[in-house]
């Protein structure tokens, strides 16, 4: 009897234990790197941002290379593809989407750009899709004077939608603001061009605040070369001018890009050809406090949307870097902008966002251009900490605060002449090979080719390193950062010896060619000594 009472007594200690354990280590999030490949078709396929499902799947959405269809992937928690779709307009040659939203009947609106047919000029296109990818209705806004590039959506609380972008044109000046308002079902309710600057006028990020007005932010200047001024506009609920703000540094081109809205006040993430930061403002976007964070080489292209800074659930931030680029990263910041982490990641970074298990999903793209035939998708699922991936390495970015001055700017406002019509989309299912991996410069690595690739070890070294089983004769090119050749050489042997002391510190690309032609790359940090 006594015998039973202590096992009893064990099993219960023992079952204790073991939920006592289970819940004091919580279970790791499954974190993953995939590459998305739409070779089927002999196409590459480039993303532009995701956006959250419903179901915990996530919609990545951009456009191909030929000929010119935009895509949308819906992926599962786990990366893994629920359905892939193209959309094509036969009288246009472009289409791409640019930004969405969920809407709140738990569909999703695409907006983005059409071009192509009668006098090639770029229109402003949205769509709206069910949970399957199907389109519910589609709409153009048209404009026979200027080239419409649409860079923000976001629905409105009369269930309407916002949208902002710029138009180019011949006229002076040649980039204008562009704001505009619809109702749930996409009929245009008002429609603004606005003018702050004499030479361009480029708006990125639109949001409705608190007060049912609307917040814009972009950047102007008065010429080519001339000082570069980002700017905070409200405009009333009709779309009238209340009043802008300009803000500017003697040091480095601001451009305001994005903002997220907390409670009353907004924070706003800033980009310059050097880094990006982040400046906080009450309602009336006085400045609280910045930023800054010198990352290297940053700017976005033009015409191409930019990336986006992300409220996380610790009252923090998060936001990427390098889009323009084919490597980039991210920075995870406290509700203050002082830095958490830094990571470097092996791809062109588009988006980040924190996911519903506070972890943090990664899309980017990648190869550069000329190395492989095709581009391809990259979503990497990281920890809370910003690791889990072997696409992924630590960075040392601190934030600075720099001298930023602000004034009250005056601006020209106008109807915009826009009339809608519709076109029928045509819709047909993308087959998507998915692999394990990285997309970094040269493309995803083939699993068999692993155990015959050229070896550099070690790495992080301080210049100097050796590159094991090469099938030589061979050859090595040396890129910076940048793509920029900084070293050539013959290897002769299996195993050679190469010092780049000269260069700065940082990271590079391999590339070893063999005389069968057999390309193989690689990437190495090149630390301080």
């Amino acid at each position: 009897m006594l015998n039973i009472i202590l096992m009893k007594t064990s099993i219960r200690i023992f079952m204790v234990f073991m939920v006592s354990a289970l819940f004091s280590h919580p279970i790791q999030a499954q974190t993953f790197s995939k590459v998305y490949e739409d070779v089927a078709n002999g196409l590459g396929i480039s993303a532009y941002d995701f956006i959250s499902s419903f179901d915990t799947a996530y919609l990545l959405f951009g456009s191909a290379e030929v000929p010119n269809y935009a895509n949308i992937t819906k992926v599962n928690q786990y990366g893994e593809v629920v359905w892939a779709k193209t959309y094509t307009y036969n009288d246009y040659y472009h289409l791409d989407f640019t930004c969405a939203t969920p809407t709140y009947d738990s569909a999703f609106l695409f907006a983005g750009n059409i071009n192509g047919g009668s006098g090639n000029i770029r229109n402003s296109y949205l769509m709206k899709i069910d949970c399957y990818g199907d389109t519910i209705w589609t709409a153009t806004y048209g404009s026979v004077t200027y080239n419409s590039y649409i860079m923000s959506v976001e629905q409105t609380i009369d269930s309407g939608f916002v949208l902002t972008g710029y138009g180019y044109g011949n006229d002076v000046p040649n980039y204008i603001i562009k704001v505009l308002k619809t109702d749930k079902n996409g009929e245009l309710e008002w429609a603004k061009d606005i003018i702050l600057g004499t030479f361009s006028n480029l708006a990125y990020s639109v949001k409705q605040i608190y007060d049912t007005t609307y917040i814009v932010t972009g950047r102007y200047s008065h010429e080519p070369q001339g000082t570069i001024y980002s700017f905070i506009m409200n405009l009333s609920e009709n779309g009238l001018h209340k009043w802008t703000k300009k803000l500017w540094n003697d040091q480095e081109h601001l451009t305001l890009i994005d903002f997220v809205l907390e409670e009353k006040d907004m924070v706003f993430l800033f980009e310059t050809s050097d880094g990006l930061g982040l400046i906080k403002t009450d309602s009336a976007a006085n400045m609280e406090w910045n930023k800054y964070y010198n990352v290297g080489s940053h700017e976005h292209f033009v015409n191409y949307p930019s990336v986006k800074v992300q409220k996380t659930f610790d009252g923090g931030y998060v936001m990427p870097y390098g889009a323009s680029f084919f490597w980039g990263g991210l920075i995870k910041t406290d509700e203050y902008g002082t830095v958490e982490w830094h990571n470097e990641v092996e791809m062109k970074m588009r988006q980040v966002r924190e996911t519903h298990d506070q972890h943090f999903l990664v899309l980017g793209n990648g190869p550069i251009e000329g190395v492989k035939g095709y581009n391809q998708m990259g979503l990497i699922k990281l920890d809370n900490d910003g690791l889990g991936s072997q696409c992924v390495w630590g960075g040392a970015q601190t934030g600075v605060e720099i001298n930023i001055q602000s004034a009250l700017a005056e601006s020209d406002l106008e109807e915009s002449a826009l009339i809608r019509y519709s076109n029928a989309i045509e819709i047909q299912d993308n087959p998507i090979i998915v692999k394990e991996g990285c997309v970094d410069f040269y493309g995803a690595i083939e699993e068999d080719d692993l155990l015959n690739k050229p070896i550099l070890f070690p790495n992080p070294n301080y210049g100097t390193f050796t590159i094991k089983n090469i099938k030589s004769p061979a050859s090595i090119s040396i890129y910076n950062a940048l793509g920029k050749i900084v070293y050539q050489a013959s290897l002769s042997s299996n195993q050679q010896t190469i010092e780049i002391n000269s260069q700065n510190l940082g990271v590079y690309f391999y590339k070893v060619e063999n005389r069968s032609g057999v390309v193989s790359f690689g990437r190495f940090v090149v630390v301080e000594q």
